[in-house]
């Protein structure tokens, strides 16, 4: 209820606007999950309604609002086999934002709003602040700014150094970590060939947290989209990281980097083959693990970060008809580094081959506002060398439900 008092704000300030102007609607969602590790099974129900409102009171500007109530179910199957408990529901201001387009060259959106890095690997959610957009001649110059401090700990997900961490798992603590990240990029328009674009960003992080340690990261980043042949798209990018913390005498280095590559097969089942390799550094030698401001799990079943992780997937998508798309996926993971990924059944001596995880992934959308997702999911510890010879094949199932209106 501590954004309560920004619920009403927006509240009032939508009630101003002509009632032409202005959508609402609800968005549902349910999802059953199931975990298995061996004799253990842990299942999670998750409910989730976000109630939203779209006006454009002037020409060229609409605003956006939503709120989301979430409720969570939770019970572990043990020898002991207590029951079940429903955790306390999450009430929080899922997005409000304001969004200004005088013309078909200049972006402006400020408020609670969604964005992405341009490697998708560093930062990725909801943020607090503001982002611009220029575009002339097919150049584009971005630039954000973006406060976390005001987000709830579960949406942000920031955990860049320990005490990021105590604060995430202490139930007393509601808000994010406090960091102010700063963007600005540039993009290409097509050079002619196979080179669709070429992007350049720089991040910065800066530590707001009151605390007598603080932990700043800077990344340069480097993007390219490429169509060598028809109906082949390839996606590179690479980044380049700097820690500073205050206890250290200089920044650390790191690096990252992931190439994606998409074949799309047309006819009467038109599908898509694509290929996926990404590396992040684990703190080996003179560099540093590469630290992300965003904790994004890198798996379905086993849900290592992008840090000191090295992955290879293949996956085949196949639209049986327009409103069906089935996904079949194999993944294998590596650590590049020992220090930064746990799990109780890993062998203190063991290699650094993780294994290999199985995903089928079952789309259905019938109606515009109603879609169905399924998901099973198998992680096999015995094909690496990193887990304990007896450690378990752990399985995940997952149904999710979406209805909007």
């Amino acid at each position: 209820m501590k954004q309560l008092p920004v619920f009403i704000c927006v509240v009032l300030l939508c009630s101003i606007v002509p009632v032409s102007g202005a959508d609402f609607g609800l968005i549902l969602t349910q999802t059953p999950d199931l975990s298995l590790a061996g004799g253990e099974k842990s299942f999670t129900y998750r409910a989730k309604a976000v109630p939203w409102l779209s006006a454009s009171p002037i020409e060229n500007l609409n605003l956006y609002f939503s709120i989301s109530l979430t409720g969570e179910f939770e019970k572990v199957f043990s020898e002991a086999d207590r029951s079940g408990e429903w955790q306390n529901p999450l009430f929080e201001a899922a997005r409000f934002s304001a969004a200004f387009k005088p013309a078909p060259t200049f972006f402006l959106e400020a408020g609670r709003v969604q964005w992405s890095d341009a490697s998708c690997f560093i930062a990725s959610g909801l943020f607090d602040g503001l982002n611009a957009a220029y575009i002339v001649n097919g150049f584009r110059f971005s630039a954000a700014c973006l406060y976390t401090g005001l987000l709830h700990k579960e949406s942000a997900n920031i955990k860049i150094n320990v005490a990021d961490m105590v604060d995430y798992t202490d139930s007393e603590t509601f808000f994010a970590s406090r960091r102010v990240l700063g963007s600005l990029s540039f993009s290409t328009p097509p050079f002619g060939g196979f080179i669709d674009s070429v992007g350049l960003e720089a991040l910065a992080q800066f530590d707001l947290n009151g605390r007598d340690s603080k932990t700043h990261t800077q990344y340069a980043v480097l993007k390219t989209s490429l169509s060598p042949i028809p109906k082949l798209s390839v996606s590179l990018a690479g980044v380049l990281g700097f820690l500073e913390n205050s206890e250290n005498d200089k920044p650390e280095i790191s690096y990252a980097g992931e190439a994606d590559a998409y074949w799309a097969i047309n006819g009467a089942l038109p599908g898509l083959i694509s290929f996926g390799a990404a590396a992040a550094s684990g703190g080996s030698g003179e560099v540093g693990a590469f630290t992300p401001v965003s904790t994004i799990d890198q798996g379905f079943v086993l849900t290592p970060d992008f840090s000191g992780l090295a992955k290879f997937s293949l996956a085949y998508t196949l639209r049986l008809i327009e409103s069906l798309s089935i996904e079949v996926k194999g993944a294998y993971l590596f650590r590049t580094g020992k220090t930064i990924f746990s799990d109780p059944a890993l062998d203190p001596s063991g290699g650094n081959a993780l294994g290999s995880e199985l995903l089928a992934n079952v789309v259905f959308v019938p109606f515009p506002d109603l879609a169905l997702q399924a998901k099973a999911g198998v992680f096999i510890p015995s094909t690496g060398n990193a887990f304990a010879g007896d450690a378990p094949v752990k399985a995940r199932f997952s149904l999710s439900l979406a209805l909007s209106f």
